[in-house]
């Protein structure tokens, strides 16, 4: 795998981690389940940029060894999932955001 997409994970996912942490008051979820789901996403974008940036920091993909390649399908899927949720969150405007 070429760096420079380690480069755009860590880039992508610090924007989209931060921008979910600082939006998480004024979400709009739409069921139970959403709250945890946008927590976990939070979670794992973090832990992709933290692994991502150690193989640049290290110039080594090795750290990828311990996971088994059936992960790179399920992460391209969950970062599609990820993409497709930041398109259709609902927030509320920043006078509601008190009101939960």
């Amino acid at each position: 795998m070429p760096f420079v997409i380690d480069w755009a994970i860590v880039i992508l996912g610090s924007i989209g981690a931060v921008t979910l942490a600082k939006l998480s008051p004024r979400i709009i979820y739409r069921g139970h389940w959403e709250k945890p789901v946008h927590f976990i996403i939070i979670i794992h974008l973090t832990l992709s940029v933290v692994v991502h940036a150690w193989a640049i920091l290290v110039r080594s993909h090795d750290v990828f060894k311990v996971f088994a390649i059936e992960y790179s399908y399920f992460a391209l899927l969950y970062f599609l999932f990820f993409a497709w949720r930041s398109w259709t969150i609902k927030v509320r405007n920043g006078d509601d955001a008190s009101h939960t």
